[in-house]
């Protein structure tokens, strides 16, 4: 065991290193296009605009840069979460893919061959999802207005199902547990929607009173195998 962990560390710091420099320069990336637009054109918003469309991004999405990471790591794994954040598209892609596949393989999320399975997965679904994007660039435009309008408005539905998915899946792994952080929810959105809180920090209530349980109900299934 010493020497899997001793492994798991040398694995993620080599990967946090590389997943560092890669992240960054997707990050430089992101400003490519804005610096054709203004050395071709000269063409640049006022500072004020831009800090103006920070802070409301910030207000809006600025929760979700620290909870999500934090609730999508134990099942992404480090090069899996570099991979993932990346790429994309975390809750409705990478997740499902990097839970199947380690459910196919029967490893467990949180170790050496976890992480490594969750890689494979997450990459294979990046490879999957650029194909689709791409055909669906060309031929989605043409297909979509002949959709009927039922077909169009369950769209809507697809990220609320990829989540339940999820976590029915690993519900099934412990369903005392799941039934907690499922009540918890419920708890959390009931008191939030009468206080009128927004929905990230609903959201970052849930993560937090997740990461809670865990660590209560392991404990606690802890006590009982030293009991026994």
């Amino acid at each position: 065991m010493a020497n899997e962990m001793n492994e798991l560390e040398l694995f993620n710091s080599r990967l946090i290193r590389l997943g560092t420099v890669t992240l960054l320069a997707g990050i430089a990336a992101n400003f490519l296009p804005a610096i054709y637009v203004f050395l071709r054109y000269g063409a640049i918003p006022p500072a004020s605009d831009l800090m103006k469309t920070w802070l409301m991004v910030a207000a809006a999405f600025g929760v979700g840069w620290v909870v999500q990471p934090i609730s999508f790591f134990p099942l992404l794994g480090t090069s899996g979460s570099y991979i993932a954040w990346l790429a994309g598209s975390v809750a409705d892609l990478r997740t499902p893919a990097s839970t199947m596949a380690q459910r196919t393989v029967n490893v467990e999320a949180g170790t050496l061959e976890g992480d490594l399975i969750s890689t494979i997965g997450i990459s294979t679904s990046v490879f999957v999802s650029v194909a689709i994007i791409t055909i669906f660039t060309f031929v989605g435009s043409t297909i979509l207005p002949l959709l009927p309008e039922p077909v169009k408005a369950s769209f809507n539905y697809i990220l609320p199902a990829v989540f339940a998915a999820v976590y029915a899946d690993l519900s099934i792994k412990d369903v005392k547990f799941g039934l907690a952080v499922f009540a918890t929810c419920i708890l959390a959105t009931v008191i939030g929607n009468k206080l009128k809180i927004g929905t990230g920090w609903m959201y970052l209530v849930a993560v937090i009173s997740g990461m809670v349980l865990g660590v209560v109900f392991f404990r606690m299934g802890e006590k009982k195998r030293q009991s026994s």
